[in-house]
């Protein structure tokens, strides 16, 4: 059975994904380092969806980069992920967009010069 996921949001530590409608409640876990994060809740909303929310490991709000997987039950079928970065991993990532995004100012003010000489 595939569950399909309609939004995932993170708000106050917790991680929401909202599920599609089924008759019967999803069975899912999540997992955070291959070990299963304890308190997950999932609770169906008035619209019918389904909704799996679950508190965010300490352990996972520090330095570096991190996953969650919400899958199945039985760990065979994956539903849902989200990645967390913190800390220098993103930092160097974000410096070397902004001097890329610099480059290409530079250069189309360059040419925009240019072509103002130009005319």
């Amino acid at each position: 059975m595939s569950i399909s996921v309609l939004h995932s949001q993170i708000a106050d530590g917790v991680w929401s994904v909202v599920l599609g409608e089924q008759s019967a409640r999803p069975d899912v876990s999540c997992t955070y380092l291959g070990q299963i994060v304890q308190g997950l809740d999932v609770s169906q909303t008035d619209d019918g969806h389904w909704v799996a929310n679950c508190p965010i490991p300490s352990a996972a709000l520090s330095d570096g980069v991190h996953s969650l997987c919400l899958h199945s039950q039985d760990g065979l079928e994956p539903i849902c992920d989200v990645t967390l970065v913190f800390g220098n991993a993103l930092a160097n990532d974000i410096r070397a967009e902004v001097n890329l995004l610099r480059d290409e100012v530079d250069l189309l003010k360059r040419a925009l010069r240019r072509f103002a000489s130009n005319s």
